[in-house]
């Protein structure tokens, strides 16, 4: 019999395809050790079948290990899905830390302009327009440095791609959620401490240091 399969990996998802001849096990002094079956029993089902036909044929050559197609591709993936379980682990814990310290500096920058605001408010201004003008300002850097990390991102990007296969690595929703969080942390950082700002005595605010 003589056939062509389809591309397939054999040994790793990252290699290329590459030219393979099968051979009937008769004709080769390589064993072979696998067989394939379509079954529409159960797992446990089709092997006791399977064992009970292949020791008519061959008593001498037991057969073992059955596996699930499911089960093959599974033991196939796990080194993947582990590097890809780590990476995310990473990830989700490098984005809780740019969240925390995103808040600690934003609200740390708002609370040392407590004095500035006291001032304004004691010279009439509404408190709704000082939380206005702060946040404001805080959006601003936070935008710009947004604008600077993505941009430092899709450029990382690019080494990525080389070493990834049949996955683009500019995901730009993931770079979009990333740039809502952390815009949303900013937002909630300056709002609180400029909010309770506004609304303290003016007086008390001008002796703080």
């Amino acid at each position: 019999m003589v056939g062509v399969a389809r591309n397939a990996h054999n040994a790793s998802l990252w290699e290329d395809p590459q030219a393979r001849l099968f051979l009937p096990a008769w004709q080769t002094v390589l064993p072979g050790d696998q067989i394939f079956v379509r079954s529409n029993l159960p797992p446990a089902e089709t092997a006791a079948a399977l064992r009970k036909i292949w020791g008519s044929l061959e008593p001498s050559v037991p057969v073992y290990d059955f596996q699930t197609a499911a089960e093959r591709v599974d033991e196939f993936l796990a080194p993947q899905r582990v590097a890809v379980g780590i990476f995310a682990a990473f990830g989700f814990l490098a984005i809780i830390l740019a969240s925390v310290g995103l808040y600690s500096l934003v609200a740390y920058s708002v609370i040392q302009r407590q004095r500035e605001i006291g001032i304004r408010i004691a010279l009439g201004a509404a408190p709704q327009s000082v939380v206005a003008g702060i946040l404001r300002a805080s959006m601003r850097l936070t935008l710009i440095g947004l604008a600077l990390g993505t941009g430092a991102g899709l450029l990382l990007a690019r080494y990525l791609a080389s070493q990834i296969k049949d996955v683009s690595p500019y995901d730009l929703p993931t770079f979009a959620a990333a740039a809502v969080l952390l815009a949303a942390v900013a937002f909630a950082a300056a709002t609180v401490p400029a909010r309770r700002a506004a609304i303290i005595d003016p007086l008390a605010a001008l002796r703080a240091d």
